[in-house]
Parts: structure tokens; C-alpha cells; sequence
């Protein structure tokens, strides 16, 4: 596990099996209308090291870090079909709105 903080509202947290990265989450702190929110905005586990409990080791860690900042909630975007979706459900993140996408 290792931990790089990019200025006091970015960080970056990875996982090395084998002398390889193989799960990595980034994210940061963004304002919000109802104060400042952590959001994942990268997250990834190597399908290889998939099923080792990877991303939540990384979440934990990042929820660690939110907490040290005096954050209290945390955001991410994720596509209806990226397969993704059902571990943040079940990580209790929930729908609040959502995004619409035009193409040119």
C-alpha cells in the first residue's frame, strides 16, 4: 500500500503485488453548495487481482484521508452499465442526481 498527497486536497493511493501496480484510487476535495465533499474521481483494481478486496482497502484509506480533512461525504460518477455500479451500491453510495450527455 502507498499513499501520495498532491497539495492538501488531492491524494492518490495504490496497491503493489508483485512489484506491479495493481489497484489504484485517486480523488480529491471539491466544493459544494452544502459545504466540500471528497469525490473518486479514478478508481481501478487489475482484473487479475480482482476479488482480493483491492478497492476496499483503497476506499478505506481514502475515507481515512476525508475524515483527517473534516469531510463528511463523498462523491464519485459511474456509468449505468460499468459493472462498478453495483459495488458502490452496495458501498451505500446512492443516486442524487444525474448527468446528461450530448453528442456533437
Amino acid at each position: 500500500m502507498f499513499k501520495n498527497n498532491f497539495g492538501d486536497n488531492k491524494a492518490f493511493f495504490g496497491i503493489k503485488e508483485d512489484n506491479k501496480i495493481v489497484a489504484i484510487l485517486s480523488g480529491y476535495i471539491k466544493p459544494a453548495p452544502k459545504g466540500d465533499v471528497g469525490y473518486i474521481d479514478n478508481m481501478f483494481v487489475s482484473k487479475k487481482y480482482s476479488g482480493k478486496g483491492y478497492a476496499t482497502i483503497l476506499r478505506d484509506e481514502f475515507y481515512e484521508w476525508l475524515k483527517s480533512k473534516k469531510i463528511r461525504y463523498c462523491q464519485l460518477d459511474v456509468l449505468e452499465k460499468n459493472p462498478a455500479k453495483q459495488i458502490y451500491e452496495k458501498w451505500d453510495f446512492s443516486i442524487d442526481g444525474f448527468q446528461m450527455t450530448k453528442k456533437l
